[in-house]
């Protein structure tokens, strides 16, 4: 096994720590998980990455006002630009093997990623508490995200440097065996008798100590640098988006934030909710909706603002509480153009959902009571601020 062969499945090795927890579909993840917390586990951290490629999609998509040159898809979920959704993958870390995977994933869910989640209501109200998490207030909802995943760029631009070093350096090499001085002397007396004898086992010791680890051929030295190259071009488009990343969380802490006047801001949070229905197991699957539109906008410091935060959702029949939930708009991501109630929460809105948006875009409210689906037609909902805050809607200046 030739040097540059190690060097390449080194390599591959590095590429792969990331993957290396379980995944309920795909090459990634063989392995079933072994619990449904596992299972609901791994499929939250993949539906987490399908966010961020879509982001990152997106983000491209708006960069660009000819239509030919955005990512889209086929009736197969095939992009129609492969070279674009490779640049897009290569900037969150990720190959265009797995983009693709991804991507497919979002567009046809696999029945182990549907099924983690449908499991039952409580698995439901587990992963939407987990991605949207209530507990996360303030600048810290758009920061905790996007802090993420600069850690885990921060950590693989690290190792594509350290490994690019290690190949132009020629330290990943395997040393090849030192030469036998006996042996190229025997070779020497065979063919030029006693004079190349000794020349050659002069060569072979002055060999042996001035390498005494061996070396590898011009040719695979020249394959070595090679890829040492194209490592760390690739380090250095992930220096882009943790430049971007970074951007992103000055303009974030740069913004006014108001989390102290919540009854000021309680107006802004009234979200019609629509199409109620009855889960397998009993209890209301919901939809909301952006907040009304009101005369007055939302303002901090006389400028406008995003009203964010969550609501408490109840439930009512006949006058009688049968439920309640936590409503969280989106922005966790970090883009604040999709933060607050005044923004239905669909993350993925390029993308044809069959499987994952209904699950993650229609909230469970658990019921106190046996619910009928005649009593759907009477039910009426109420949503009541729970933590609000206001901040800035455009960056500060």
């Amino acid at each position: 096994m030739g040097p540059i062969v190690v060097a390449l499945i080194i390599f591959a090795i590095f590429l792969l720590i990331p993957k290396l927890s379980p995944e309920p579909n795909g090459p990634n993840g063989p392995d079933a998980p072994d619990t449904p917390e596992d299972s609901l586990s791994a499929a939250l951290e993949r539906y987490r990455r399908i966010v961020r490629l879509a982001d990152a999609c997106d983000s491209h998509n708006k960069s660009f006002n000819n239509c030919w040159c955005r990512v889209h898809f086929d009736e197969d979920g095939k992009p129609n630009d492969p070279i674009a959704l490779r640049k897009i993958a290569e900037s969150i870390g990720i190959s265009d093997e797995e983009a693709l995977e991804l991507l497919s994933e979002a567009i046809n869910p696999s029945p182990e990623l549907v099924n983690a989640l449908k499991t039952d209501d409580s698995n439901r109200i587990v992963w939407t508490n987990e991605f949207y998490p209530a507990t996360l207030v303030g600048k810290e909802k758009y920061l905790t995200e996007i802090k993420k995943e600069l850690q885990e760029l921060g950590e693989k631009h690290k190792t594509l440097l350290a490994y690019a070093d290690c190949l132009a350096t020629g330290s990943v090499y395997i040393p090849t065996k030192p030469k036998n001085v006996t042996f190229e002397a025997a070779k020497g007396q065979i063919i030029g008798g006693p004079g190349l004898a000794a020349a050659k086992a002069i060569s072979a010791e002055n060999y042996n100590s001035s390498h005494p680890g061996g070396m590898p051929s011009s040719t695979e030295m020249q394959a070595s640098i090679e890829l040492s190259t194209s490592i760390r071009m690739q380090a250095v488009r992930l220096e882009e988006k943790i430049k971007e990343l970074r951007a992103k969380i000055v303009d974030i802490e740069a913004r006014h934030i108001d989390m102290d006047n919540p009854e000021k801001y309680a107006k802004f949070t009234q979200c019609p909710i629509g199409f109620p229905s009855l889960t397998e197991e009993g209890n209301i699957q919901i939809d909301v909706f952006g907040a009304h539109k009101t005369n007055e906008e939302p303002t901090i410091l006389g400028k406008p603002a995003i009203v964010d935060g969550s609501v408490i959702i109840k439930a009512w029949l006949n006058g009688e509480q049968v439920g309640q939930t936590v409503y969280c708009p989106g922005g966790f991501s970090g883009n604040l153009e999709r933060a607050g109630f005044g923004e239905r929460r669909r993350l993925l809105s390029f993308i044809i959902f069959d499987g994952i948006s209904s699950l993650v875009d229609s909230p469970v409210i658990p019921v106190t009571r046996e619910l009928k689906s005649e009593d759907l037609k009477s039910i009426t909902f109420t949503v009541e601020p729970n933590i609000i805050w206001a901040i800035q809607k455009n960056p500060a200046a």
